[in-house]
């Protein structure tokens, strides 16, 4: 949307109520992002005109987008009919405009004194006046770019017109006449005798642009005005206070959208503000606050479409908002149960059911990590008073690895044997391997032991061996060894 756009749009309520607008706006380009807030249609149409550097003004008749005639009405100074006077202001000149860039990780910087300002050069006062405040008041003031500015000549742009605007307040020139032509956005061409100077000739003081007229009638129905006025030469008007944008305060919304086209895990939101049309309410992408953020590394929580949101703002600027965080209210889809008498549970949980759980009850402190739509598949890992962790699933747990190590009891500092215990049960219990199973103890014995029957078998050999003490086979009642041949004691 542009500046043009925005305006009719604004307008566009009034109707016929609307003078005549006469628009011619230097700025065409797209606008990035524009928000009207706590502020009057007209006071919010001047200040985006002033960020833009565009006059903007009502003349009693017409409202204006656009620069000002340079046809110009006499006024000759002559302290009977007409009166003028000229004052010169020393501010501060010198300034950085800075302007961080998220999408390009960029922090612009422009000056004021890499900036050329053409119209001071053939205005000798404002000349003076720029020249003394820039070396009077040399520390230079550090300034928001007041804009969206993508790139670094966007910002040496806002930069040249801060320079221009700062020239225009350092002159200026009131007076009074009697003159009732005499309104807003009309030119006025100074002339006088000895005005400033014991020279007696009739002499021209410049030609002046009104910006603000008061008209006056007194009690003898006699006319007279009293005016403000600034070089006619100036590019940009001068800064004012209505222009000053409002400070934004956090306020709730909604999200509407978080397919970020550049990956940076940004959201559209919605405002609960009561609007005509819900897309008046709708931001540009908004950055969202995370408490670790990184090259490769971060916690990466976006909200979900439709979730609320609290919504600050940059520099306090309306125009700069950014997502503070996540609030829950009582229409969550999941119709969760977020707090409890004791406030012992701590947890994450997605859109799509999986969560992770950490309870905190004394003695029995517990993680439980499941889905809410599968909760048979839940794992849970409990963590006793004695120190011991038990970890449960209602379904199969399968644990792969090129290389999967137990061990109970592992040996401390200056140790080589184990003193734990390592317990399997189950209803069936199977181990196989492609080449080779091995069961050693390393110093008692290994007992194998069944309820019924236990069975060795090798398809190629089997060996009873024992390397120093006796081997004895024993049965209840029989002992059977049978095989094609048998040999005992050779």
């Amino acid at each position: 949307m542009t500046l043009l756009r925005s305006l009719n749009q604004v307008l566009r309520a009034y109707g016929n109520d609307l003078p005549p607008l006469q628009a011619a706006p230097r700025h065409t380009a797209p606008l990035l992002y524009v928000a009207q807030y706590d502020e009057s249609d007209f006071t919010f149409l001047h200040r985006l005109a002033a960020q833009y550097g565009e006059w903007f003004y009502y003349d009693g008749k017409n409202l204006h987008l656009s620069r000002p005639s340079d046809a110009a009405r006499p006024l000759v100074s002559d302290g009977v009919r007409a009166g003028l006077q000229l004052s010169l202001t020393l501010r501060h000149g010198a300034f950085v405009v800075s302007q961080y860039n998220p999408v390009q990780h960029q922090q612009l910087r422009a000056t004021s004194q890499e900036q050329d300002v053409s119209w001071v050069g053939q205005h000798q006062l404002a000349s003076f006046a720029l020249d003394k405040s820039t070396s009077v008041l040399a520390q230079p003031m550090h300034l928001p770019a007041g804009v969206p500015t993508p790139a670094q000549a966007d910002l040496r742009e806002v930069a040249a017109r801060y320079k221009s605007q700062h020239a225009t307040s350092l002159v200026s020139a009131s007076g009074w006449g009697e003159d009732p032509a005499m309104q807003v956005g009309s030119s006025l061409a100074v002339t006088g005798e000895g005005f400033g100077t014991e020279a007696r000739g009739e002499e021209s003081f410049g030609n002046y642009l009104l910006t603000a007229v008061t008209h006056l009638l007194d009690s003898n129905a006699m006319y007279s005005n009293v005016f403000e006025a600034v070089p006619q030469v100036a590019d940009y008007p001068p800064l004012g206070p209505p222009r000053q944008a409002p400070a934004g305060q956090p306020e709730l919304a909604e999200v509407i959208e978080v397919a970020d086209p550049q990956r940076l895990g940004r959201v559209r939101v919605r405002y609960y503000w009561p609007v005509a049309k819900p897309t008046e309410a709708e931001t540009d992408w908004l950055r969202v606050s995370t408490p670790y953020s990184g090259d490769g590394k971060g916690q990466l929580f976006t909200p979900e479409v439709g979730s609320q949101v609290l919504v600050g703002y940059e520099q306090n600027r309306a125009e700069q908002p950014l997502v503070l965080g996540n609030l829950f209210h009582a229409q969550n889809k999941q119709s969760a149960h977020y707090t409890t008498d004791v406030n012992h549970l701590k947890g994450l949980q997605t859109a799509g059911g999986n969560k992770f759980v950490m309870s905190d009850k004394q003695g029995n402190q517990t993680i439980l990590i499941s889905n809410s739509n599968n909760k048979g598949t839940a794992m849970s890992i409990s963590f006793a008073g004695d120190g011991s962790i038990h970890i449960q699933s209602a379904g199969p747990v399968t644990v792969n690895g090129s290389v999967i190590t137990l061990g109970a009891g592992v040996p401390g500092e200056g140790q080589t044997a184990y003193t734990g215990e390592i317990i399997m049960r189950a209803k069936t219990i199977t181990m196989a391997a492609e080449e080779e199973v091995k069961i050693e103890s390393l110093t008692t014995t290994v007992d194998l032991k069944a309820k019924t029957g236990l069975t060795a078998e090798g398809e190629a050999t089997m060996l009873l061996h024992t390397t120093t003490g006796a081997l004895t086979l024993s049965g209840g009642t029989t002992v059977d060894v049978s095989g094609p041949t048998v040999k005992i004691n050779e």
